[in-house]
């Protein structure tokens, strides 16, 4: 009897020094796809114009399917999207900043090419103009 007691605590204390490590598979944050720097090339359909820019792409820390654009349009400002199937679509919901209004939708091609096409309108000089835009967007 003394002998199993033996072996059980020898077991009990060689067990416990372990570690058990159990891999979360959904603990991935999708949105890290997106995270990062990207060269833009946008087209606008309304005036026929090309322009070429830089934006950013980081995370909210509170929510854990958005994303922050910096940049879109050209604007030196942050525009929410929403990131959805494994991080390969975004959704830019219909939201106001100051004079623009934005809206829109993009795919994730490659792991680094970002198709957005989405509109633009201006409150204050034109609020019935809308600017119609397709962007691709290159990770750098």
């Amino acid at each position: 009897m003394k002998r199993s007691i033996l072996i059980f605590l020898a077991f009990s204390i060689i067990l416990g020094g372990c570690d058990i490590i159990i891999e979360d598979l959904f603990l991935i944050d999708e949105r890290d796809l997106l995270v990062g720097n990207y060269e833009v090339e946008e087209y606008s359909e309304t005036d026929g114009a090309t322009f070429i820019y830089d934006l950013s792409i980081y995370k909210t820390r509170h929510l854990d399917n958005i994303i922050i654009i910096y940049n879109l349009y050209d604007s030196d400002l942050e525009i929410i999207a929403e990131v959805y199937e494994y991080g390969k679509k975004i959704r830019i919901p219909l939201q106001r900043i100051g004079d623009l209004e934005f809206e829109g939708a993009g795919t994730l091609y490659n792991n680094e090419e970002l198709s957005i096409t989405y509109t633009v309108h201006n409150i204050r000089n034109n609020p019935l103009f809308a600017d119609f835009l397709s962007a691709v967007a290159w990770k750098y």
